[in-house]
């Protein structure tokens, strides 16, 4: 059984990773296809191999790297956003001059 616990758990570890990629390579549809995946073998996982006396030091080992690591897709995440948000507000910036230019050469 502890074979096939960690057999499974590694998969999802590079799901994780193939979404860690996805997300430094700022490919954020493949980020949430992958996320929906690994959602669903989270779900997959715990109903086959329920936490109980006989894998919690299993758990208790692999699941702060798991958190870890969803940590630093967050991270990654806020800071595309912010780059989003500081490419609107420059644009929305340039937007407006631009039609400031515009109302004062028609003059």
């Amino acid at each position: 059984m502890s074979q096939d616990i960690e057999s499974n758990w590694n998969a999802m570890l590079a799901t994780t990773a193939a979404m860690h990629d996805a997300a430094t390579e700022a490919k954020w549809e493949q980020v949430l296809e992958l996320a929906s995946r690994r959602h669903q073998a989270l779900l997959e996982h715990f109903a086959r191999f329920p936490v109980g006396p006989d894998n919690a030091a299993f758990y208790r080992e692999h699941i702060n790297d798991m958190l870890r690591s969803e940590q630093e897709l967050q991270e990654l995440a806020q800071s595309a956003r912010k780059q989003v948000m500081r490419s609107a507000v420059a644009s929305n910036q340039n937007h407006r001059a631009v039609g400031a230019y515009l109302k004062t050469a028609t003059r």
